[in-house]
C-alpha cells in the first residue's frame, strides 16, 4: 500500500514538520540526509501528516523547483535586512517538501561550503532558516503537533519559537546527529540573528565570547533524541564534546534512538548499480559482484582473495588513520583493499595513498561522490571496515549487512549497538568487534577475519545471517512516535 492510500484509509494521528540542512534524495552530503529522508517516509507510509523545510539549495536539480508548486512566500526583516524566500512545494512519496528559496543564501553549488570550506555567512544561513521554517508553518497554517530539528544547524528552532511567541502547542524534538559539530560562532554575530539577550545565556559558550546553537537546542528543545542507545550513555561523560554538563542538566530527556536504513533502497535483489542480484535465499550472485569490483578497479581477480572496503568521508573520526597503519600489514597478508571517500583532509588521504602505492593490483583508492561504485562496493565486498575513534550511529556498518559484507568495526556508539562478534558469539554473531582505538587491537580484529574467511563453510554461514539482519525504520519509527507522544504531552502538560 502506498503513502497516499495508507494516510487516506487512516487520518493522520500527528502532523510532524521535520526542520533540516539535509534530505534524501535532494540535498545530501551525509547520513543526515539518508535519516531525514527515510523516518520521515517511513512515519508518512504509517498515516503522519508529514512536511520537511529545506533551503532550496543551487544543487538541488532547477527542474525540481520549476515543477514545484508555489506556496506564497515568507517575507520578514532578518538581521537588519529585508529578505523574502519563496516557499515551493514537492511531494516525495508521501511527504511534502517545502523548499526555501532565498537565493542570496541558498542559490550556491555547496550545502555548507566548497573545497572543505564553510561559507563565511554559514550561521545566518542556517538561523535563517530556523527563523523562516516557523514562519512557514505559521503562514500555511500547518499547526504542528511536533517541530522535530536535526544538529546545529536547525537548534535555534526552539529560541526563535519561544522569543517570538509562536506555535505555543507545539513541541520540539532535536536529534543529536553528531556532536563534534556544533554550530560555535562569535558573540558579536548575535544581533546579525535576531537572538534576543534574555536567551543569550543558554547559547554561551568559550567564557561567553562565544556561542553555541547546538547548546541552545539541548536547553530550549521540549524532548532530546541521539541516534543509537550508546551513544547516548557516551554523550554524558567523556563523549559529551564540551556539551556533556548542558545534557546532563536536561536530566531524563535524553532518549537513544537506533537509527534504520531504508531495504526498498539498500537492495541486492533489486539494485540496478549491481551486475548480479542476490539475497539471503540465494547468495551466488554476490560471487559475480565481486569479481566485477575486482576487474573494474584493476585489482587480481580471485574469488579467494578477501576483499577489505571501506566507504565514508576520508577523516580522523571514522578511524582511517589506522586504516593507513594496518594496510600494508593486510596486503602483505594477500587481502586487497578498496577504500572510496567523498571528501578528506590530505593530512587524511596522503598516508592510504602511501600505504597503496606500488601494489595497483591491491589496492584502489578513489576520493570522489559515487553512489553506484558504493553499492557496487557494499556488494563486492568480503568486509567493511569501521574503525571509528567515536560514532553516533553509523550506516554503513549497516548497508553492508543488508549486502552480506561482514563488517570489522570498533565497539563504540552505534557500532556497538549493531554488531555482535562472531567469535564471541558464533551463532549470533554478524561481524567482528575490537574496542581499543589501536592498531593492534584492529589488527587483531583482522587476524580474527582473516581465519574466518579461510573457513569457507563457516563464513558462508555468517554471510547469509548479515543478509537476513533487518535494520528497517519500523521498530525505530515506532520509538519515534512515542518520543513525540511524549514531547506533545510534556508541552501541553496533559
Amino acid at each position: 500500500m502506498d503513502a497516499s492510500s495508507s494516510t487516506a484509509q487512516n487520518p493522520p494521528t500527528m502532523r510532524i514538520v521535520f526542520v533540516s540542512a539535509e534530505f534524501e534524495p535532494l540535498a545530501k552530503v551525509g547520513g543526515l540526509a539518508d535519516v531525514a529522508g527515510s523516518l520521515s517516509r517511513f512515519l508518512a507510509k504509517i498515516g503522519h501528516e508529514v512536511t520537511v523545510v529545506l533551503p532550496r539549495y543551487g544543487s538541488i536539480p532547477a527542474a525540481i523547483p520549476e515543477g514545484a508548486t508555489a506556496r506564497g512566500e515568507v517575507a520578514l526583516r532578518f538581521g537588519g535586512v529585508d529578505r523574502t524566500a519563496r516557499l515551493l512545494e514537492v511531494v516525495q512519496e508521501g511527504v511534502r517538501v517545502l523548499l526555501l528559496d532565498e537565493p542570496s543564501l541558498y542559490d550556491r553549488p555547496g550545502i555548507y561550503g566548497e573545497e572543505g570550506n564553510d561559507y563565511p555567512d554559514i550561521a545566518q544561513r542556517f538561523a535563517f532558516l530556523s527563523r523562516a521554517a516557523i514562519e512557514a508553518c505559521e503562514s500555511l497554517s500547518l499547526e504542528p503537533d511536533v517541530l522535530h530539528v536535526h544538529d546545529w544547524q536547525t537548534a535555534l528552532v526552539p529560541l526563535y519559537r519561544r522569543s517570538l511567541g509562536r506555535l505555543p502547542r507545539t513541541a520540539v524534538v532535536l536529534t543529536l546527529h553528531n556532536l563534534a559539530y556544533q554550530g560555535v560562532f562569535g558573540r558579536g554575530l548575535a544581533h546579525d540573528l535576531d537572538l534576543p539577550d534574555a536567551l543569550l545565556g543558554e547559547l554561551a559558550a568559550g567564557r561567553g565570547e562565544q556561542i553555541n546553537f547546538l547548546k541552545g537546542g539541548i536547553l530550549l528543545s521540549t524532548l532530546l533524541n541521539t541516534v543509537s542507545p550508546t551513544y547516548a550513555r557516551e554523550i554524558l561523560g567523556e563523549g559529551g564534546a564540551g556539551l556533556d554538563g548542558a545534557l546532563r542538566a536536561r536530566g531524563t530527556d535524553l532518549r537513544g534512538i537506533l537509527n534504520g536504513i531504508d531495504p526498498s533502497r539498500w537492495n541486492p535483489k533489486e539494485d540496478p548499480a549491481l551486475n548480479a542480484p542476490y539475497g539471503s535465499d540465494d547468495p551466488s550472485g554476490k560471487r559475480k559482484c565481486k569479481n566485477r569490483l575486482q576487474r573494474d578497479l584493476g585489482l587480481a581477480v580471485d574469488r579467494d582473495t578477501p576483499v577489505f572496503a571501506a566507504i565514508g568521508r576520508l577523516d580522523p573520526q571514522k578511524g582511517f588513520d589506522l586504516v593507513a597503519k594496518v594496510a600494508p600489514y593486510l596486503l602483505d597478508r594477500g587481502a586487497e583493499i578498496v577504500l572510496l571517500g567523498g571528501s578528506g583532509s590530505p593530512e587524511t588521504i596522503a598516508p592510504l595513498r602511501e600505504a597503496a602505492a606500488g601494489r595497483p593490483d591491491r589496492a584502489a583508492i578513489r576520493v570522489a561522490h559515487d553512489d553506484a561504485l558504493a553499492r557496487q562496493i557494499y556488494a563486492g565486498a568480503d568486509f567493511f571496515l569501521m574503525p571509528s575513534r567515536f560514532e553516533p550511529c553509523g550506516l554503513g556498518q549497516m548497508i553492508a549487512l543488508r549486502y552480506g559484507t561482514i563488517p570489522i568495526v570498533r565497539a563504540t556508539g552505534g557500532l556497538a549497538d549493531t554488531i555482535v562478534d562472531a567469535g564471541e558469539d558464533p551463532d549470533r554473531g554478524n561481524g567482528f568487534l575490537f574496542r581499543e582505538f589501536t592498531a593492534e587491537a584492529f589488527q587483531d580484529a583482522l587476524d580474527r577475519a582473516l581465519t574466518a574467511f579461510e573457513k569457507k563453510a563457516r563464513f558462508g554461514r555468517l554471510v547469509t545471517r548479515a543478509l537476513g539482519a533487518d535494520f528497517s525504520w519500523e521498530r525505530s519509527a515506532k520509538a519515534y512516535v512515542e518520543l513525540y507522544e511524549e514531547a506533545i504531552r510534556r508541552e501541553r502538560k496533559e
